[in-house]
C-alpha cells in the first residue's frame, strides 16, 4: 500500500490490476517486461522519464494462506518534448497501450482499491500564513524599460510558485471504501444497541488496528466519535467505555520485497505446516482407562 502511494505521488496515475494464480504470475511479469519494460532499475526509469517516456512498475501481494496472488501495474503516461525542449502531454492526453484496460487514480471511478481500502488524493490543510514582509522603497523611480522587465520576473516566479503549490496541496491516502466504512458503522451500532459486548470488543480492536494512513486514521476518529455517541445514546456512562488510547501511526517500510522463487517456498513451507497440524490433530487418543 505504501509503494502504489509513492507511486501514485511520482506521477504513476494509470493502473490495471487483477487477481492471478501464482503459478501465472511469472508469466504475467514477463509479459509485462516485454511490453512495459519494468525490469529497468531506477537509474534507467529516471533517464526514461526525462526522455517523455512512459515507464511502468509491477507491484504483487500474496497472502501466504493461498496461492493467489493480487496485482497491480501502475504506469506513468508518456510524455513529449516539445521543440523547446520541455516535456508536454500530447495534445494534453496520455499515449497508453490500449490492450490494457487502464484506469485514471485522478478520476472517482478509476480509484485503485485493495482489501477493501481505496488510494485517493486529499487536500492537505492550509498552513498558517505568516505576515508579509515590508516592501522597500526603491531608491529613485524606475523607467519603463526596468518596470516591464520586474513585472516580467514577478510573473514568472508567481507562475512557479503556483504550480509548486498546486503540487504540494495534495496527498495521496488510503482509507476505507464508502461500502466497507458503512458497513462497519452499521455493525457498530447495531452491536451497542444489542449490548453484545463481546462484538462490540472485537470491533473495537479491528478498527483500532487499520493500517496508520491519514485518510484511515480521520475515519477511525470519526468512529470513535460515533461510538461514543451510541454508548451515551444507550443509557451508558462513558467511564464503562474503555477505547484505546492511542492510534498507531504509519511507519515507513523499506522498498524491498522479495522473489518469486522464495515466495514460492514460503508457501510450500506453509502448506506442510498445515497439514502436519493437521495430522497431530486426526491422530486417535489413547484410552489409559482400560480396565
Amino acid at each position: 500500500m505504501q509503494r502504489a502511494a509513492d507511486l501514485a505521488r511520482a506521477g504513476y496515475t494509470h493502473h490495471v490490476g487483477g487477481v492471478i494464480e501464482l503459478d501465472k504470475l511469472q508469466r504475467l511479469a514477463d509479459r509485462f517486461v516485454e511490453r512495459y519494460r519494468i525490469d529497468r532499475d531506477k537509474s534507467n526509469v529516471y533517464k526514461a522519464t526525462q526522455r517523455g517516456e512512459a515507464v511502468a512498475r509491477l507491484l504483487s501481494w500474496c497472502d501466504e494462506k493461498s496461492a493467489r496472488a493480487h496485482w497491480v501495474l501502475m504506469l506513468r503516461p508518456e510524455k513529449a518534448l516539445t521543440d523547446a525542449g520541455t516535456v508536454k502531454r500530447r495534445g494534453n492526453a496520455v499515449v497508453l497501450d490500449q490492450a490494457e484496460k487502464w484506469r485514471d487514480l485522478t478520476t472517482a471511478g478509476g480509484r485503485l482499491t485493495l482489501t477493501g481500502y481505496e488510494l485517493v488524493r486529499e487536500t492537505k490543510p492550509a498552513p498558517k500564513r505568516a505576515a508579509p514582509p515590508a516592501q522597500e522603497t526603491p531608491a529613485s523611480p524606475l523607467t519603463k524599460k526596468e518596470a516591464k522587465a520586474a513585472a516580467e520576473k514577478a510573473a514568472r516566479a508567481a507562475q512557479a510558485k503556483a504550480v509548486k503549490k498546486k503540487q504540494d496541496d495534495f496527498v495521496w491516502t488510503w482509507r476505507y471504501e464508502k461500502t466497507r466504512l458503512e458497513n462497519l458503522r452499521s455493525m457498530i451500532i447495531n452491536a451497542i444497541r444489542a449490548g453484545r459486548h463481546a462484538d462490540i470488543a472485537v470491533l473495537i480492536r479491528d478498527t483500532w488496528a487499520t493500517p496508520g494512513f491519514s485518510g484511515a486514521r480521520k475515519q477511525v476518529i470519526a468512529i470513535a466519535s460515533l461510538i461514543r455517541a451510541e454508548w451515551t445514546r444507550s443509557g451508558r456512562s462513558l467511564d464503562t467505555l474503555k477505547l484505546p488510547e492511542h492510534l498507531g501511526y504509519l511507519r515507513r517500510i523499506p522498498d524491498a520485497g522479495c522473489t518469486l522463487s522464495t515466495l514460492r517456498r514460503r508457501l510450500v513451507l506453509a502448506e506442510n505446516r498445515r497439514l502436519k497440524k493437521a495430522a497431530a490433530e486426526e491422530q486417535p487418543q489413547l484410552d489409559l482407562n482400560v480396565g
